[in-house]
């Protein structure tokens, strides 16, 4: 006797079709991934491309900025060097000023350009209490050395002051902004500068008569590289000083913001936490000044 086994008949079509929507998915996804990748590539290449543009640009500032300086700086040395016996002290004294100016001017650029890319995790200096109202003088001082004939004027109802953090960062940050002012303010102008306890911070201020900060550029101005069209035919720089200010008061855990001052110009601001007064032993301590400052 035959036995015959009979198969269920196969929809050929079905399998077919099955097949194809399973081939038309994977390649869908092939497609979306692939898409996917060529977006990130062309994102990849237009930021490589505006990198090389920023790099090109601050080799050409950085490079502009530092042949200036160079040249004062070996021009005045040379002759030092080779007429030193046949100059007088007073041309002897104007040549060694001008090689301190511009050594001054290179140590800031070097030291704004690595506050830049120094990454804020290298940051391994605690902060600590720092007598402000003395830091704010030692960075006066400093800013007279090289422009003597600027008159500061420094205001503050206290000067028992503490506020909690790093002395070289928030004396850089002085430096810049009364460096700022220098350059934008007219000769016969006092730069200002002011400090107040608000709250739990302290707030210190850098008043110039300048040509001021339009509200449009308010933000922009704290940029790296950023120069205002008004006022960048005015004094020579590459835009770092306000970017670095910026950087290092936020390490600190402060803040930085620019207004127009009444009657023309600009107030730079910045705030740190406040770490209260300095004791009575410590300000005899470290030679604080007592009472309130002279105007």
């Amino acid at each position: 006797m035959a036995t015959e086994v009979i198969k269920p008949a196969t929809d050929k079509r079905a399998e077919s079709y099955t097949l194809l929507l399973t081939r038309a998915q994977e390649l869908e996804h092939l497609n979306v991934r692939l898409k996917d990748s060529l977006e990130t590539a062309s994102r990849d290449s237009e930021r490589f491309q505006e990198t090389n543009a920023v790099k090109d640009e601050v080799l050409a500032f950085v490079a502009h900025e530092l042949r200036g300086p160079l040249t004062t700086i070996l021009g005045n040395a040379s002759i030092l060097l080779n007429k030193h016996n046949a100059l007088g002290p007073s041309t002897v004294d104007l040549a060694l000023q001008d090689i301190q100016t511009e050594a001054r001017r290179l140590q800031r650029l070097i030291a704004n350009l690595l506050v830049l890319v120094r990454p804020e995790q290298e940051n391994s200096t605690p902060a600590e209490p720092l007598d402000f109202y003395g830091l704010v003088r030692t960075a006066i001082n400093e800013h007279r050395k090289g422009c003597p004939h600027r008159q500061i004027r420094l205001s503050a109802k206290e000067t028992e002051i503490l506020v909690v953090g790093h002395r070289d960062y928030t004396e850089e940050v002085f430096i810049n902004l009364l460096s700022n002012a220098e350059k934008y303010s007219p000769p016969a102008e006092p730069i200002e500068v002011r400090l107040r306890r608000v709250g739990d911070h302290v707030e210190a201020s850098v008043l110039d008569r300048g040509p001021g900060i339009p509200t449009a550029e308010v933000d922009a101005i704290f940029q790296p590289f950023y120069r205002s069209p008004m006022t960048s035919s005015q004094a020579a720089g590459l835009g770092l000083g306000l970017a670095v200010c910026k950087r290092l008061i936020e390490i600190q855990g402060g803040h930085i913001w620019v207004a127009p001052r009444e009657g023309g110009g600009s107030e730079f601001a910045f705030a740190l936490p406040s770490a209260g007064r300095l004791s009575r032993s410590l300000q005899r301590a470290i030679g604080a000044p007592s009472g309130n400052p002279p105007d």
